[in-house]
C-alpha cells in the first residue's frame, strides 16, 4: 500500500539554482534587532569545510554561472522588492537559511505567475535541513547547502499546514504526512544548478540584474545588532579586530544600487533579512558591496534562476485522500501491534505457568529419590 501511495505522486517543480560563490558550506543563524528584545541565536562558525556540493548526483552536469552574467553594461541600480510578500520574523529559532531559501522561492514562483500557496512553510523546511545534521531535535541552524538539499529532495508545504512558531518545543516535532503529501508539488529541484566560484560585485550585481535572488551566508559582528542598524537598515563595514563576532547569518540579496554611499563606502547591496518589518528598512537593509565580496566575510551565494511545473500540482482531495490512507495504515499496524502484544503476553503467562509446574514436577521427583 504505500508503493502505491507513492506512485500516486508525480507532479513537480523543478529550480535553476546557481552558486554564486565559493564553495563554503555557509552558515547558520540568527540575530536580533539592536533593542536586544529577542535573543538571536547564531552558528559559532559559518564556514563548515567539505560539506558543500557533497549532496549532487555524480551524474548532474554543472555549468559554469558566468555563463549568466550580462553581456552588455549592468544597470547602475537593480531593486526586486515589489514580488516579495511581507518580512515574518524567525523569533528565537535559528531558521534563518529556512526564511531566505522559501523567500527566494515564493519570489520566483510569484514572477513567473505560477499558482503556488501564499506562503511555503518555513517550520517544514527548518527540520529538513536539519535532518542532514541529525540534528531535528536542537536548534542549531543549518547549511544553506542543506537548505537547498531540501527543497530538492522533500519539496516545501503551504504555511497553512505547517504554520511556523518559535515555540522551542514546536521545531522538534517532525512535519505531518499531509504536508510531506502537499510538499511532493514542489520537490525534485535539482535540475539546473550552475557553479560559480568568482564573488565580484559584477558576478552577484549579473543575477539580480536578470531579476534573480540570491541568498548567501554572511558573519556578523555587534554593529549589526546595533540600534543605528535597526533603525536605519545602513550596515556598516564590520570592525573585526573590536567587534565579537556572533556567528553566520543567512539572508536574500534583492538588489543594488551603485551610487549610494555611506561614509568611506560607494556601492551597497540591497538585502532581504528575516527579522519582521520593524526591522531595519521594513525589513529590509543596505550592505556594502566591501563586505559581502570579502570572503571572510560571507560565502555560499545561491541564485534561484527558475521554477516550473513539469505536471500540476494533485488537488487538495488527494492529499486528502493520502492522509486518509497512511492514517488508515497507520492504524491498521498499531491494532496489529496490539494484537501482538496480547498475544506475547498471554504466551508468556502460559510459559510461566508451564515453568511452574515443570518446577513442582522437578521438586516432587527429587524428594521422592530421597525416600
Amino acid at each position: 500500500m504505500i508503493s502505491k501511495m507513492t506512485k500516486q505522486w508525480v507532479s513537480a517543480a523543478f529550480l535553476s539554482v546557481a552558486i554564486v560563490t565559493a564553495s563554503h558550506a555557509a552558515m547558520q543563524d540568527d540575530s536580533s534587532p539592536g533593542s536586544g528584545r529577542i535573543k538571536r541565536t547564531y552558528v559559532p562558525n559559518l564556514r563548515q569545510e567539505g560539506k558543500s556540493h557533497r549532496w549532487l548526483k555524480r551524474n548532474l552536469t554543472v555549468p559554469r554561472a558566468e555563463t549568466l552574467e550580462a553581456a552588455t553594461a549592468l544597470p547602475a541600480s537593480m531593486d526586486l522588492r515589489s514580488h516579495f510578500g511581507d518580512v515574518d520574523d524567525q523569533g528565537s529559532l535559528g531558521s534563518c537559511t529556512a526564511f531566505a531559501s522559501t523567500a527566494a522561492l515564493e519570489y520566483m514562483f510569484k514572477k513567473q505567475g505560477t499558482q503556488t500557496p501564499e506562503e511555503f512553510s518555513r517550520l517544514f523546511q527548518y527540520w529538513n535541513t536539519r535532518f542532514y545534521d541529525q540534528s531535528t531535535q536542537q536548534d542549531v541552524g543549518g547549511t544553506i547547502a542543506d537548505a537547498i538539499k531540501a527543497l530538492c529532495q522533500y519539496g516545501v508545504c503551504s504555511e497553512e499546514i505547517w504554520p511556523y512558531s518559535d515555540a522551542k518545543k514546536l521545531f522538534k516535532k517532525k512535519p505531518s504526512a499531509e504536508a510531506y503529501a502537499a510538499a511532493k508539488g514542489f520537490m525534485n529541484l535539482d535540475k539546473g544548478l550552475s557553479a560559480i566560484n568568482n564573488q565580484s560585485a559584477n558576478t552577484i550585481k549579473s543575477f539580480l540584474a536578470k531579476e534573480y535572488p540570491v541568498v548567501f551566508g554572511m558573519d556578523v559582528y555587534d554593529s549589526f545588532e546595533s540600534d543605528a542598524v535597526t533603525t536605519t537598515g545602513m550596515v556598516p563595514m564590520p570592525n573585526t579586530k573590536r567587534e565579537r563576532l556572533l556567528g553566520g547569518h543567512a539572508l536574500v540579496l534583492v538588489g543594488y544600487d551603485d551610487a549610494k554611499t555611506e561614509g568611506s563606502n560607494t556601492g551597497y547591496f540591497l538585502v532581504r533579512n528575516s527579522w519582521s518589518d520593524k526591522w531595519g528598512l521594513e525589513g529590509y537593509c543596505w550592505i556594502p558591496y566591501a563586505y559581502l565580496t570579502n570572503t571572510s566575510l560571507a560565502s555560499d551565494f545561491w541564485a534561484i534562476t527558475q521554477v516550473g511545473s513539469r505536471t500540476s500540482q494533485p488537488p487538495a482531495s488527494n492529499i486528502a485522500s493520502l492522509v486518509r490512507e497512511a492514517e488508515g495504515i497507520e492504524e491498521q499496524l498499531g491494532a496489529l501491534f496490539d494484537t501482538l502484544i496480547h498475544q506475547a503476553t498471554d504466551a508468556r503467562s502460559r510459559l510461566s505457568v508451564l515453568t511452574k509446574s515443570l518446577r513442582d514436577l522437578e521438586t516432587a521427583a527429587a524428594n521422592a529419590s530421597r525416600q
